[in-house]
Order: structure tokens, then sequence, then C-alpha cells
């Protein structure tokens, strides 16, 4: 009997400590977590602008026909509107987004899992963040190429001192 309650035992011990696959792998991808955070922050976004774009249209409707302002007005509303609709591709993009990483991440994991490698991949991540940096970067010129300074002095440069030190050759002693 008591042999038996050994056997029982430690047979459960080998098989729950037997290496399994995560049911979620995804949890652990930082790329996936990042895409799937990113719908809720358009969201939040989308929510602000239209509330933006009631507050106008009610400020509109106040004002008179004729107002200079009232066109103005409207403008802006139309602005808004439009980036709201950019706002909503948006959101809906890091959805889809979201849900294709899920899948590949699935199928990463398992084929990482079954092979014995390191997941997530560290390289990856680090590509995925070079790449956002680069998409979510500045796109003006200034900000990316340091001005030229060649052709103008340094300020704590030893021979512009020197040369202003020396009085002019031919004046006065």
């Amino acid at each position: 009997m008591r042999i038996t309650w050994v056997v029982i035992v430690f047979g459960l011990l080998i098989l729950t400590s037997c290496k399994q696959p995560d049911e979620k792998p995804e949890l652990k991808d930082p790329i996936y977590q990042e895409l799937s955070a990113k719908p809720a922050a358009f969201e939040n976004k989308i929510k602000d602008q239209e509330k933006k774009i009631e507050g106008l249209k009610k400020d509109l409707a106040e004002l008179p026909s004729g107002a200079p302002s009232r066109k103005r007005a409207v403008s802006e509303i139309e602005g808004l509107e439009r980036g709201l609709v950019f706002l909503r591709q948006e959101a809906e993009y890091y959805k889809v987004r979201a849900e294709q990483r899920l899948i590949f991440a699935r199928r990463e994991y398992l084929k990482a899992f079954n092979e014995g490698r390191e997941w997530p991949d560290p390289a990856e991540y680090e590509e995925y963040q070079k790449m956002k940096k680069l998409r979510e970067g500045s796109r003006r010129w200034e900000d990316r190429i340091p001005k030229l300074t060649r052709h103008q002095p340094k300020k704590d440069d030893p021979a512009q001192k020197k040369a202003e030190s020396k009085p002019a050759a031919g004046g006065q002693e």
C-alpha cells in the first residue's frame, strides 16, 4: 500500500514537473504588449476629439450667420473631423496589427519551444525599437541634420582671441 502511494506521488511529481508550452505566450512578447495598448490610447484621443467637435458645433450654432468667426469655426470643425477619421483609421490599424502579432507570437513561440530557443528574441525587439524610432521620429530637416558651423568662428577659438588682441598692422604706436 505504501509503495503504491509513493509511486503515485512520484508519478505526479514527474508529470507536473515536465516542461510544457505556455498557453498565452503573447503576454511575454513586448511587441505585442505595445501594439495591444495603442488602440486604447487612440480611443481616448478619439473621445477627446469628438468632445472638441461637439463643443465647437455648439459655439457655431450660437454665432450669428454673418459673423466673420463663423467661417473660421467651420474650417476648424472640418479639420478636426478629418483628424478624427485619421485617428479612427490608426486605432483600427493597431487592432488588426495586434491580432496579427498575437497569431505570429503563438506560432513563433511554439517553434522556439520545440527547438529549445529563447523567446521572445531580443534582437527582434531591438530591431522593432529602431524601426519605431525611425517611423515616429521628426521628419524636419533641421531636427535631423546638425547645422554647419565651419564658416562661423568658434566662441572659444584661441586663434580668434589672438587676432582680436593684436593691434592692426600699420596702425598707431
